[in-house]
């Protein structure tokens, strides 16, 4: 398809064609070819359909003082930093790349003195070639760069880091400790093997405690965190132009410069951990604390747990209340006189009734088995005495000497109302039969964890992560196996 010819004619051109054509009564048609105008655009014009200053394409959006506003505010800012753009030859719409989120992983490691090694700064792409958008020419010095398909570290990234930034940089001193969170790119058993080669010993901190025991989550990251967002602030303030990956590295070891300038922030995050000068005091009391989601759970398993009762050689009821404070309750608590001996039997050191005091000499006597049973259910949880009364309305024996204690009070309590029943009812429905009821709730125990290992190079922990290996392999060559037989059975 041919192109479309050009405009050839001018504005003045125009007018002098219209001229003829207006005074001289000369034709559209030999106007058109005098002057070399279209005859269709020549007459377009005689007609006032288009005005004769009219541009040629589409209407404008935005009026000439417009356009020149933004053409001189493009100006100022292509002169304060690079501006790339996209466009092809004959696109009505240059397009540009914008701002957008994207996770870039930091691995840095500092010692107790203050100095810190170069970063390993970890992007996201599947191949190394995807740093070849980034400006890597103006990372820190001595900086390792990575690339994984997820943006985080990974087992092959944190040897790699070991390997060719860190023995580098550590010197002939050995041994060394290195201590690092629970990642699992940190404890594979290749990476153990160099350290123990090395004679670089391993220590991981316990989970869910970085944020007390890590030095650089104490001190340094937080700075670290606060100047980058001061010089990406500063930066698209300046310039309005938004965060690529060829300006990250100029504005990030901006940063990594100003931060490492004061190196007390690193040798603090060691002194407040307790490491370094050690101080097994540095830890607050409250760190030691369980979190409040735990706290009822805890208190259940404390209850669920305890197999004989009561602890001491006798127990009053005092010790199953909480202690009331000076503030006006809507309670009045009292003492009910109470005791519980070693064989699990209540009873009772006096008679209760209003406004009568509790006399110390008298004996123990038969104690009024409502009132045992108050005692004893007062210190249940909701959870324990779920359980109980399950295991009592369908006749089963939990072997606990609580449970003994309490079915005797509550069969007691319950004998009026039983004999009662077995006089109106002839037939008294069977409860051997299990198929029909519920299962008694159990009280949730922990599983039993693995064993875990605080220095993880250590000869027993390196043993144990060889063993976890070899069953996974294992496991996965059984897995084949199976596979490869359903297909073989399906050929068939």
């Amino acid at each position: 398809m041919p192109s479309r010819k050009k405009k050839v004619w001018t504005k003045d051109v125009m007018r002098e064609a219209l001229r003829e054509i207006t005074n001289n009564n000369m034709s559209i048609r030999k106007a058109a070819e005098m002057f070399n105008i279209p005859k269709s655009t020549l007459a377009d014009r005689v007609s006032g359909r288009i005005d004769i200053d009219a541009e040629d394409g589409k209407k404008p959006m935005f009026k000439k003082e417009d356009e020149g506003k933004l053409v001189e505010y493009a100006e100022k800012r292509a002169s304060l930093v690079h501006i790339q753009s996209y466009c092809s030859k004959g696109a009505r719409h240059v397009q540009s790349k914008t701002g957008f989120r994207e996770s870039v992983t930091l691995i840095a490691c500092a010692n107790a003195a203050g100095s810190i090694l170069p970063p390993h700064v970890i992007v996201k792409g599947k191949t190394k070639r995807a740093l070849q958008s980034w400006d890597t020419e103006n990372a820190p010095a001595g900086a390792l760069m990575s690339a994984s398909d997820s943006g985080w570290t990974k087992q092959g990234l944190a040897e790699l880091w070991f390997t060719s930034l860190f023995l580098p940089s550590i010197g002939p001193a050995r041994p060394q400790v290195l201590i690092f969170d629970g990642h699992n790119s940190h404890n594979h058993v290749e990476l153990l093997g160099i350290a123990r080669q090395n004679n670089v010993e391993f220590v991981e901190l316990p989970a869910h405690t970085s944020h007390w025991l890590q030095p650089l989550d104490r001190t340094y990251f937080g700075p670290l965190k606060t100047n980058w967002r001061q010089t990406l602030n500063s930066f698209t303030a300046e310039t309005g132009c938004p965060i690529t990956h060829g300006r990250f590295f100029h504005l990030f070891n901006k940063t990594w410069t100003e931060t490492n300038l004061d190196i007390t922030k690193i040798i603090n995050g060691f002194k407040c951990t307790g490491i370094y000068p050690f101080n097994e005091h540095a830890i607050p009391a409250e760190a030691f604390l369980p979190n409040t989601i735990y706290v009822a759970e805890a208190v259940d398993t404390t209850s669920a747990a305890t197999e004989t009762y009561p602890c001491d050689n006798t127990i009053t009821s005092d010790a199953l209340i909480e202690e009331v404070s000076n503030e006006e309750s809507l309670f009045e608590v009292m003492d009910l006189g109470i005791t519980v001996d070693d064989s699990g039997v209540i009873s009772s050191t006096s008679t209760l009734g209003v406004g009568t005091s509790i006399p110390t000499n008298l004996t123990p006597s038969a104690c009024p088995p409502e009132l045992a049973l108050s005692a004893l259910e007062c210190s249940f949880s909701l959870q324990k005495r779920e359980q109980y009364e399950q295991a009592f309305i369908h006749g089963k024996n939990l072997k606990e000497k609580v449970y003994e204690t309490w079915k005797h009070y509550k069969q007691l309590v319950n004998n009026e109302s039983l004999m009662e029943d077995v006089q109106e009812h002839s037939v008294i429905p069977s409860i051997n039969d299990d198929r029909d009821i519920f299962s008694i709730p159990q009280l949730s125990q922990k599983k039993t964890e693995k064993k875990k290992y605080f220095v993880i190079t250590c000869e027993e922990a390196y043993k144990e992560k060889v063993k976890e290996k070899e069953e996974k392999k294992e496991k996965e060559a059984q897995k084949l196996a199976r596979k490869e037989k359903r297909e073989r059975s399906k050929q068939k």
